[in-house]
């Protein structure tokens, strides 16, 4: 793996955890990364944009403050805002998402209950027409002591973001 950081005052390259060049610090300003994983995948990042790479297929993605997404999501749930973005790039998605938001309980439960609706999941529900459906099947609460700083417990849901995938 390479990669090669710009700074104002100089680049540094890392060879297979070999540095060379400029020798950076933490109050110098990053201006763009570029991560080549081998000859086929490449990554590169910078203020504006989000270029991946692999093989002979490219996607640059490139911000714009002036057309930030706002979405059909009024509420202030990241998860959901995220969620539905989603939306504009894919026909699907899969997500590991706090039980709370899931629309269902299955992790820790014996069944798969559909009937613990949250308020802020009806309300994702009512405003983008999305729903979740069960992922994976994989009880996920074995892991929430895992978690660094919370035990929180999580499902795995899916999005049929136009009604074609599920």
């Amino acid at each position: 793996m390479n990669i090669t950081l710009h700074f104002p005052k100089g680049s540094t390259s890392i060879i297979d955890g070999t540095y060379t060049g400029y020798e950076y610090s933490r109050s110098d300003k990053l201006i763009n990364a570029q991560i080549t994983f081998d000859e086929s995948y490449k990554l590169f990042i910078n203020q504006h944009r989000l270029v991946l790479s692999y093989k002979y297929i490219t996607v640059n993605h490139q911000h714009s403050y002036t057309e930030a997404y706002t979405g059909r999501y009024t509420g202030s749930e990241f998860e959901y805002k995220v969620i539905e973005h989603a939306s504009t790039f894919s026909s699907y998605g899969a997500w590991i998402v706090p039980q709370g938001s899931a629309g269902f309980k299955y992790s820790g439960h014996k069944y798969y209950d559909a009937s613990v609706q949250t308020a802020k999941y009806q309300k994702f529900v009512k405003d983008t027409g999305y729903t979740f459906q069960p992922g994976v099947g994989i009880d996920t609460s074995i892991y929430k002591d895992d978690w660094n700083g919370t035990k929180v417990i999580c499902e795995s849901v899916l999005v049929d973001y136009d009604g074609t995938n599920l």
